[in-house]
């Protein structure tokens, strides 16, 4: 015989991570300055 499980709530927080990102973070700025779509293209043959 199994006694009783006592559950808690969890709290989900939902959030964008390109929001947490800073403006002048050097990823988001090399992001904005190289075009890849040509070699993503290449991939998807």
């Amino acid at each position: 015989m199994q006694g009783r499980k006592e559950y808690t709530g969890k709290q989900i927080t939902c959030f964008q991570l390109s929001s947490r990102v800073p403006k002048h973070n050097f990823y988001r700025r090399l992001k904005e300055t190289l075009d890849l779509t040509a070699p993503a293209a290449r991939l998807y043959l």
